[in-house]
């Protein structure tokens, strides 16, 4: 007398788990995910907030939030705990939340307070021009833009700023050891970037020697646990290009790799 009952029981089950496994209960839809960007918008400090469900199941929620530039730090760290926090309540466990200061000033919820860490200390310099921590424009990167060459202080200038980024990373707790710090010329044609784990110190002082021996139209010092410190160095013709090759070969350079190109005049 049982049987009815229980087969009715275990259809009703077969039922519901379909109805799971099909979207048809699961509460991360569209109309939730607007409910929650709008929610984000009347935070104060928000100047606008987008987002919605992406990935092939809507199963990642993606939010961009466009904060006021004149907010200041401490404002942005509650702020940005708020927004973090709300979303974790949300029915998404997979989130990707971005903050957009304007100005190419942009940080993730990647890393979590280390990041933020990082950005803070670069944003709050005056020296530099756009400050990104694992922003959209540099998903794995933290980087920092000084102006020109003499704005940045030079190749020594970028790589203290670099290092600088790396400490305040560890003292916040650190980041996964791949991860690329970087400081740059506002034109990109001069840089520093180093790992989490490989100091780039050597490779900037042969910069630096070598910014001696010709004049340099660009230069990029490069470290990484696979292929060590590299240096990149461009020049404006052939001649300085043989002037930096017979000064290398008279001078060592042991586990720096170096590569020097002419570039147009026209740069």
């Amino acid at each position: 007398m049982l049987v009815r009952p229980l087969r009715a029981a275990a259809a009703l089950v077969a039922i519901l788990v379909a109805m799971t496994l099909s979207g048809c209960v699961d509460a991360r839809t569209d109309a939730r995910a607007a409910e929650i960007v709008a929610g984000l918008r009347a935070l104060p400090h928000v100047v606008s907030a987008t987002g919605g469900a992406a990935g092939q199941y809507g199963l990642v929620l993606t939010v961009r939030v466009e904060v006021d530039p004149e907010i200041t730090e401490p404002q942005l760290d509650v702020l940005r705990r708020t927004v973090v926090s709300n979303l974790n309540d949300s029915p998404w466990n997979d989130i990707d939340v971005g903050f957009d200061l304007g100005s190419g000033d942009e940080f993730s919820d990647l890393g979590g307070d280390a990041t933020f860490a990082v950005f803070a200390e670069m944003w709050r310099d005056p020296r530099s021009t756009a400050v990104q921590a694992r922003g959209s424009e540099g998903f794995s990167i933290y980087d920092v833009t000084r102006g020109d060459l003499d704005a940045a202080g030079g190749a020594s200038g970028l790589l203290d700023a670099v290092d600088r980024m790396v400490g305040v990373a560890e003292t916040a707790g650190g980041v996964q050891s791949n991860l690329t710090f970087g400081a740059y010329t506002d034109d990109r044609w001069f840089s520093v970037e180093r790992t989490f784990v490989e100091p780039v110190d050597d490779a900037v002082a042969l910069w630096e020697q070598l910014d001696g021996v010709v004049a340099l139209v660009g230069a990029a010092a490069r470290a990484n646990e696979y292929s060590g410190q590299t240096l990149e160095l461009d020049v404006v013709d052939q001649a300085a290009a043989d002037e930096l090759e017979r000064w290398l070969d008279g001078h060592p350079h042991a586990g720096i790799d170096v590569d020097v190109e002419v570039v147009p005049p026209s740069k």
